[in-house]
């Protein structure tokens, strides 16, 4: 089967999706191409400012060979909002002939000259979503861009396949505000690379040492990138309220990129509650260095925003709090994580001190977490189950 990704960034050695699925249809045998442009998405440019890949201005068109992927880049559009269009993206379509074609962002502007150049070229065609904002708050050209994708799908959501939001927030902004059909929308879910992260007794010795950390101190740890919807406000006051756990002090590292602005008002916040000799900040962390401070870790938290770093954290076996959202709900299930009730306070303590105070707790919900990544979160485990999706929807055609 050969399968073209279309995607409007992908910076190679980062975990997201785009990074991970083609490469892995590909490992399983599939023909595999990933059209993709040249550019740092503007999000990540200040943190990946040196990345020695991307120039981020290259105006060619170019076939490269990226983590064992066949990778198109081609020349774009400056971005806009997030989004850009991939200038040659018809002319690669028709000579690739691909029998499915998987676009990635719904509002994405390739994702939709891919729907309209479905019929013709008569691929099955795949959009994933990632949409996890409100877009009523959306005003301005941003809601008019968003109107204007809404009619489009009116008259072209017939030509994709099936939709596939990767969390129960991105398959309601298809349905509420795309007016996708329910029939159309298959949730799927994000991945953790289980190679990469997986425990180590050793890794846990040497990072913790490199850490200063005794025995007496337990580490908590959030990583990612971070901003206000991530809510470190919450933990740092949780936090606060924890001066021991089971007769350990507890620390906080906090590993990740974020604005300036934005850590300055974390660091000023641990001040005013006291904390600031407990909590450690910690830069951009390259994901081969991620595992291992995972590992140093004795539980994760993630208190705000849903990320895909709660699974890469839960692949090392690292205990997990996370709050009592629909995007979770599968690993709570599971009892791979625990959780607290969403913006309080006292419940994300209440979960902490449960965890930090039991280490009985802590050892079985880490074997529950590694145990629900290599069934059903491996990237592995993720691209069988969409392969399968393309395959049942190329019989259906047939």
């Amino acid at each position: 089967m050969r399968i073209v990704h279309v995607i409007g960034h992908c910076v190679p050695g980062l975990g997201y999706e785009e990074n991970y699925l083609p490469k892995t249809e590909a490992m399983l045998g599939q023909d595999v191409v990933l059209i993709t442009s040249t550019r740092i998405p503007n999000a990540l440019r200040a943190t990946l400012s040196k990345h020695s890949l991307l120039t981020g201005t290259s105006t060619d068109q170019s076939w490269t060979r990226e983590s064992g992927l066949t990778v198109l880049r081609l020349p774009s559009v400056p971005e806009v909002y997030g989004q850009i269009v991939l200038i040659g993206l018809r002319k690669a379509l028709k000579k690739l002939s691909p029998d499915v074609v998987h676009a990635h962002g719904a509002f994405s502007p390739n994702s939709l000259i891919c729907a309209m150049l479905q019929r013709k070229r008569g691929y099955a065609l795949f959009v994933d979503d990632h949409t996890s904002y409100d877009l009523k708050a959306k005003k301005g050209l941003k809601a008019a861009y968003v109107a204007s994708v809404r009619q489009f799908y009116d008259k072209y959501s017939t030509a994709v396949s099936k939709f596939l939001p990767v969390t129960p927030a991105a398959a309601n902004t298809l349905h509420v505000e795309l007016r996708i059909p329910s029939a159309r929308i298959t949730l799927t879910s994000l991945g953790a690379d289980d190679g990469l992260f997986t425990p180590s007794a050793e890794s846990r010795l040497r990072t913790r040492k490199q850490l200063d950390l005794s025995d007496r101190e337990v580490l908590v740890i959030c990583a990612g990138k971070f901003g206000t919807e991530k809510r470190l406000d919450l933990l740092i006051r949780a936090l606060a309220s924890l001066h021991s756990a089971d007769n350990k002090t507890v620390r906080l590292l906090l590993a990740g990129s974020a604005k300036p602005d934005y850590i300055k008002q974390v660091r000023s916040l641990c001040r005013q509650l006291g904390v600031e000799g407990r909590v450690k900040f910690c830069d951009f962390l390259p994901r081969t260095e991620l595992a291992a401070y995972y590992n140093a870790a004795d539980v994760g938290v993630w208190p705000g925003a849903h990320t895909i770093t709660v699974l890469e954290a839960l692949a090392t076996g690292l205990p997990c709090i996370v709050p009592a959202s629909n995007e979770y709900a599968p690993l709570l299930r599971l009892g791979a994580c625990l959780s607290f009730d969403p913006g309080n306070v006292e419940s994300l303590a209440s979960s902490l001190t449960k965890l930090l105070d039991d280490p009985s707790l802590r050892s079985e919900t880490a074997l529950k977490a590694r145990q629900a990544v290599e069934e059903m979160f491996s990237w592995e485990a993720i691209t069988k189950k969409t392969l399968a999706l393309y395959s049942s929807s190329i019989r259906e055609t047939l």
